[in-house]
Order: structure tokens, then sequence, then C-alpha cells
């Protein structure tokens, strides 16, 4: 990823959602937990960084995939073709509010 950066002279980001295991209604189940996001400039340099995606069901009760559909539609840009989201258990996409941004989910990557 580093070789593709710099031959693009382009920032590459790769998202990684993390599930835990949580004890919901007496009942066990995986939740998101964290979204992991590495950002690999041109120069080679990787930066790391972590949200917490707890509160985003928690409180707000909705998954990230949701919220990264409402984002859109709200945005107006579904796309041309109807996009199913489906959740992977490994890893997932970005994240903005469009009714209560949550500061830490839309935070520049960029320091």
């Amino acid at each position: 990823m580093q070789q593709i950066a710099k031959a693009q002279n382009a920032s590459l980001v790769q998202y990684s959602i993390i599930y835990d295991d949580f004890t919901l209604q007496g009942k066990q189940e995986a939740r998101q937990s964290e979204l992991y996001i590495w950002v690999i400039e041109p120069d080679g340099t990787i930066t790391f960084r972590k949200t917490d995606l707890k509160p985003l069901w928690q409180q707000q009760n909705i998954s990230l995939a949701d919220l990264v559909v409402q984002s859109r539609e709200t945005m107006g840009a579904r796309g041309r073709a109807e996009v199913v989201v489906s959740p992977d258990t490994r890893t997932a996409a970005t994240t903005a509010s469009p009714t209560d941004p949550q500061p830490e989910t839309i935070t520049p990557i960029i320091d």
C-alpha cells in the first residue's frame, strides 16, 4: 500500500471495524466497538487512529452501515445503482451523522 500511495502520489485510507461481545438484555451479542483508521501518505508515513463506535448503537440506536446510508442519502449521493450495505465482521466503511454530527467521527484525519 505504501508503494501504491507513492506511485499515485495519494494518501490512502484503510478502515476496519472492530467487534466485541456485549451482554444486551441477558444475551451475548457481537456489536461494533471501534473503528480503526490507517492513513498511508505518499512518503510512506503511516498514521493510526481509532474512534469509539459504541455511542452509535448505545445512544443513537443506529449501526455504522445505516449511518453511512443515511449520510449519503442526506447529501444526495446515493449513486446510480441500488447499493446494499451488508456488515462484514472484519472491515467496513466511514462515519458521519447527517443530523447530529459526532465530533469524534468527523474529525479530519490529517493533523
